[in-house]
Order: C-alpha cells, then structure tokens, then sequence
C-alpha cells in the first residue's frame, strides 16, 4: 500500500513540475509579446509565409522538402525564444540555416542529394561554405546567376558568422553560458540577440536561395516569391534583372 501511495504522490509532483514549467512559459511568452515593441516578431513571423511561397514555387521536389524540414525548424527556433528557452531556440535557428542551404547545395549536386535522403550523407557546413565549389562561390554564382559574382563573398562571410555565433550555443561557449539566464526567465537581451541572428539567418538563405532559382524556374513560379525578394534584395542589379528578365524552366 505505502509503495502505491509513493507511486502516486511522485506522479502527482511530477505532473506539478511540468504544469509549473508550462505556466512559466506562458508568462514568460506574455513578457515576450509586451517586450517587442520594434515589431521584431512581426518580421520573424511573416517571414514564415515567404518560405512556405518559396516551397511552393520551387514545387514538388526532394530540394523543397529539405527547405521544408528547415522551416519547420525555424518555427519551432521561434517558439522557443518566445517561451525563453534561449539555448534550444539558437541551436535550431542553426538547424534553419543548415537545412535551408542544404536544400539549395544539393540542389546542384544531385548524388549527394539522394544520399542525404537516404540517410547516408549529412549536412556537409564545409562544403556549402567551400570557397572554390559551395553555394557561395564564383563557381556556384557563374553556374546559375553570373551577375551575382561580386556579391558571394559578402554573403558567405555573413553565413559563417552567424553559424559561428548560434554554435556558440550549442558547444557551451563559457562566455555564452554566464549570459544565459540561470533559471527559466525572460532575457530582452537574448530576444533581441536571437532576432539579430534571425535577420542574418533569413537574409543569407534567400540570398543562395535567389541566386539558384530565380533564374531556372518558370515565370509564374518566380511570381510567387517576386516581392519577398525585391523587399530584401531589390538592391542587387543581378536580382533586379534576374526578376525582370527570361526565365527558364530546367
């Protein structure tokens, strides 16, 4: 009878501990939503529709289920920095960026494309960023968008800072570490953080993302991501010209 009764009462703590940690959560999501006063969670939000248009215009394929995968990632990063699980919402803002350039990478390297997907390969940081051959290279660029040349290297120096800094998360970085909140609490330094990282995360991903397809898909596809891309990379005289010229279909 007593070990029944011990039973009970661990689960009745138990479900107390967790019901605790929810209702922490949820203040700390309250706190979260008063704090974002700059409209910083608008644009990380909204920013969810523009990938599922990319997913969409890209169209049924192994390259658009890897930027699927990533967004799902991407959303659940973002869940995690509204209820102030700051360490798990910069290891998956990484997971986002990762998945997102693996399905432009392997896009073009179609082996490596089906391995991944059969489990046999991973994700592959080096080569994406590999100067000479990655997504950010003048090889990668003259292959799909050569008016994109003198740009590559601006991007994949922005793509390599913002991995190392979510990194710095997941490896335990001392200094990262004493930053971090040491119970479950709201930090409006780590939600502007993350959302910094956001900006570059996204950035970087519709770059390599403008550069593979714009070019190689079919004007009504490109259609559907046109305004994403002149909102963030009207500025580019190869994007402009890549939205405002043939398309091809591959």
């Amino acid at each position: 009878m007593m070990s029944i009764m011990a039973e009970e009462n661990t689960q009745v703590a138990l479900a107390s501990y967790y019901r605790t940690a929810n209702a922490t959560c949820g203040q700390i999501l309250s706190e979260s939503l008063q704090f974002d006063a700059y409209g910083r969670l608008y644009r990380a939000h909204s920013a969810i529709g523009d990938f599922e248009r990319w997913i969409q215009a890209i169209g049924p394929s192994r390259e658009a289920e890897l930027l699927s995968d990533a967004l799902r990632e991407y959303q659940t990063a973002l869940l995690a920095l509204l209820q102030g699980q700051y360490t798990s919402a910069f290891a998956e803002l990484r997971l986002f960026l990762e998945l997102g350039l693996a399905s432009v990478y392997y896009s073009a390297h179609i082996v490596e494309l089906h391995l991944f997907s059969a489990g046999e390969l991973d994700v592959n940081w080096s080569a994406f960023m590999d100067p000479e051959t990655g997504i950010f290279s003048h090889t990668f660029a003259r292959a799909f968008n050569g008016e994109l040349l003198d740009h590559v290297a601006d991007y994949r120096g922005l793509a390599v800072r913002v991995y190392r800094e979510c990194s710095e998360y997941i490896h335990g970085n001392a200094n990262v570490r004493r930053k971090l909140p040491r119970n479950l609490t709201f930090s409006g330094e780590h939600y502007v953080s993350w959302n910094d990282k956001a900006d570059a995360t996204r950035i970087v991903l519709l770059f390599a993302l403008s550069l593979r397809w714009l070019r190689n898909l079919p004007v009504e596809s490109v259609r559907q991501v046109e305004a994403h891309v002149q909102e963030e990379l009207g500025n580019l005289p190869g994007i402009r010209s890549a939205l405002g010229g043939s398309v091809e279909v591959l």
